[in-house]
């Protein structure tokens, strides 16, 4: 009797639980992703950026090591936003980052043929005071 009451039970159960459910109310987020078709980069490449810091910044020739900063580049080509991430101490990375605000040279983003607002990270190593090489 009590096998009966409980599959009873379970079956009425979810019957219930079946009406309930409505499949065009997914409880799962969308989740929303660009494909970017160009990417944002300086003009020139990542080769005019490292002679034109190289121009604009003066760092102490024990300045060695890399430093990580993060920018966005907005729709209209100016970048914005510098952060350093981690790498050299404040001075060098200030004036690296004075340089690079200084340096507004940019080619925007582009996805579905629009320009769009993008965040990028470059590292940056130095060897005694000069900027060896950019990566994104």
């Amino acid at each position: 009797m009590r096998f009966v009451f409980l599959s009873i039970f379970i079956l009425l159960t979810n019957i219930i639980s079946a009406q309930n459910y409505d499949s065009t109310k997914s409880n799962i987020k969308e989740q929303k992703f660009i494909v970017i078709e160009k990417v944002a980069e300086y003009k020139g490449g990542l080769k005019k950026l490292k002679q034109d810091l190289n121009n604009s910044v003066t760092l102490s020739k024990y300045t060695n090591g890399s430093t990580y900063i993060n920018y966005t580049i907005y729709t209209n080509g100016r970048a914005f936003d510098f952060e350093s991430l981690k790498g050299l101490s404040e001075e060098p990375n200030n004036k690296i980052i004075l340089a690079l605000k200084e340096l507004q040279n940019w080619t925007p983003a582009i996805t579905r043929g629009q320009k769009i607002k993008h965040k990028q990270t470059i590292k940056i190593t130095v060897k005694k005071g000069k900027i060896q090489n950019i990566n994104k």
